[in-house]
């Protein structure tokens, strides 16, 4: 298995990427056939999880001057290279979600995961009390609206602002680098997305990877605040 033999995703490989994936796509129907669009898409790890399980064509979008990343354009090109995936299926912008076009396509899915705070990160900091931002927002969803087929799914996955840890003041040993201010709870999130014309599909906490055995118990609110608090919002465009 390519990510287990080459040390990717963690130190648990392919089980834990097939975990999350299976997770953050389990609101839609069938895969294949499929285009998307993902943005942040770092690497492409989840780009490449989706073209191996049917999805037809994937464009990725990664800045890697302005997010959290660097260096992951030659990583993708490696990866694409290797499971010998050609452009036609699998290409890589390195453009912000701003800057991106569109290409006069539309998608059956767009993917933003561990990236919503990154388009605008003063505007998202302050998302919650300045009408400005809340509007800056507002457009970054409109435009995701109008690039997507109608019935076509969203789907948000970050971390909320709210978790044990910075509560008590400490750093989570679950996410020790997370900057908890720069987030926002997934509330917001909903009744923006509901604004710009989205409908609410699912609301899921996602599923702490070490607690996977528990099944449906392991994936709460009340588990997810004294962990890792991420949650996958999935909606869809009626």
């Amino acid at each position: 298995m390519y990510v287990d033999e080459n040390g990717l995703y963690s130190r648990r490989g392919y089980s834990s990427l097939n975990h999350r994936c299976r997770q953050i796509f389990d609101h839609v129907c069938g895969l294949e056939g499929k285009t998307m669009l993902e943005i942040g898409a770092g690497e492409g790890l989840f780009s490449l999880w989706a073209v191996a399980n049917g999805v037809e064509k994937v464009i990725l979008l990664e800045p890697e001057a302005d997010g959290a990343t660097k260096g992951v354009a030659g990583k993708f090109l490696k990866h694409q290279k290797a499971l010998s995936i050609p452009d036609e299926r699998l290409r890589l912008y390195t453009q912000t979600f701003q800057e991106y076009d569109g290409e006069r396509e539309s998608f059956d899915l767009i993917l933003s995961y561990a990236s919503i705070n990154h388009i605008d990160e003063p505007a998202c900091v302050n998302l919650h009390k300045s009408e400005i931002a809340y509007s800056t927002y507002k457009k970054y969803f409109e435009k995701i609206y109008d690039l997507m087929h109608p019935g076509g799914h969203f789907i948000l996955s970050d971390a909320g602002c709210i978790n044990l840890w910075n509560q008590i003041g400490m750093n989570s040993p679950f996410s020790p680098t997370i900057e908890w201010n720069k987030h926002q709870e997934p509330a917001l999130w909903m009744q923006l997305l509901n604004e710009a014309g989205f409908s609410l599909v699912s609301l899921d906490w996602l599923r702490f990877y070490p607690l996977r055995k528990l099944g449906f118990i392991g994936c709460n609110r009340l588990i997810a605040w004294a962990t890792i608090s991420q949650f996958i919002i999935t909606m869809v465009k009626d």
